[in-house]
């Protein structure tokens, strides 16, 4: 049998916690493992079997420091024997008979199954009513940034919708250039002739022609010409309305007495709509690139390689953009003046 471990005399009697104990003795007793390593010498701590039809509630969940190839560590008050039982474990208040008990994470299910099941269930529910309730109160602060920013990046999204519909148009439909399918990758292929050896069937040596494309260049923001993209501004647009609404009607409420369906709703609904914020914030970030300086003149002298997989012209002169296949054949594309904006940034995350 392994050695027992001393239990202090005084937590071999049940300490009485009329009330539920609260956040500050939860981290008391977290505190005290961390530092000690010992949950059985807590003060608080009763070391003694639960009765028949005692139902915990578990409050938290702890881990007790010890080498990742230990599994037991401290002894639990729902088994035999005073010896190592368990490294993590769940801080259990009985309401019935108003003590705190510091248990293996599983331990009580051997006593009672329903009762442990029951009582995991409602602490992930605690837990995740507190998580919302801190993601909830940690964003509305920043709503109000994160709605100017979103407003100032809109006209730019706007434009950026608009250059995008009109270029696509005018390289698929007008001039009828695989633009896409060519340059979707982000790289700029040249066409070149290698002499290669061959044995001949008499086993004499030969020389052929062979092309090969070899990358010329790389260029950013090719995801502009994707059929498949949807606008960016709507986008926008509905994050605006949406955190709008949520910071007119949750700014000044008390979180932790909303329904548990509402609270939910409303952490799910800022989280995903600023998740979808930062996603369209990078995507306008890459359409830009396809329309700076140093992509229009790389495409130019590329697309006017005599190799060029595609033989092309890409020239921007302000607010206006020029494609073709030659400079005899070169059409207008819009650009509206606010593609070239600096795209704001959200608060960082928290």
């Amino acid at each position: 049998m392994p050695e027992p471990i001393e239990i202090p005399e005084e937590n071999r009697r049940n300490i009485i916690f009329e009330t539920d104990p609260g956040d500050g003795i939860v981290q008391e007793i977290k505190q005290h493992i961390r530092e000690t390593g010992e949950p059985h010498t807590w003060w608080g701590h009763s070391h003694t079997k639960p009765p028949p039809g005692s139902k915990p509630i578990y409050l938290d969940e702890f881990e007790i420091p010890a080498p990742k190839d230990v599994n037991g560590v401290a002894p639990c008050p729902c088994c035999p024997h005073d010896s190592a039982k368990y490294k993590k474990g769940r801080i259990a208040w009985f309401p019935q008979e108003m003590v705190i008990r510091l248990v293996g994470k599983d331990c009580f299910a051997a006593l009672d199954r329903e009762g442990h099941d029951d009582a995991v269930v409602e602490m992930r529910k605690r837990q995740r009513r507190a998580r919302e309730i801190a993601f909830i109160l940690s964003q509305i602060p920043k709503l109000p940034q994160v709605l100017d920013t979103a407003r100032d990046a809109l006209p730019i999204a706007q434009d950026l919708d608009a250059v995008e519909v009109a270029l696509k148009g005018r390289l698929e439909n007008t001039l009828r250039m695989r633009a896409w399918q060519t340059l979707g990758a982000g790289e700029l292929r040249v066409r070149e002739s290698l002499t290669e050896s061959f044995q001949r069937a008499d086993g004499s040596t030969g020389e052929r022609q062979i092309e090969s494309m070899r990358i010329y260049a790389r260029i950013r923001g090719a995801a502009i010409l994707n059929p498949l993209n949807r606008p960016l501004a709507p986008v926008i647009s509905k994050a605006i309305e949406r955190l709008a609404e949520v910071a007119t009607d949750f700014s000044d409420v008390d979180h932790g007495n909303l329904e548990d369906t509402e609270r939910s709703r409303v952490a799910k609904l800022v989280e995903r709509e600023q998740g979808k914020l930062r996603e369209t914030l990078e995507k306008m970030g890459e359409r830009q690139a396809f329309l700076s300086p140093i992509t229009i003149n790389t495409l130019r002298t590329w697309g006017a390689m005599p190799n060029a997989e595609l033989r092309c012209i890409f020239e921007r002169d302000g607010e206006t953009l020029y494609v073709g296949r030659d400079q005899n054949g070169k059409i207008r594309v819009p650009v509206g003046r606010n593609v070239d904006l600096s795209i704001p940034r959200l608060p960082a995350r928290t």
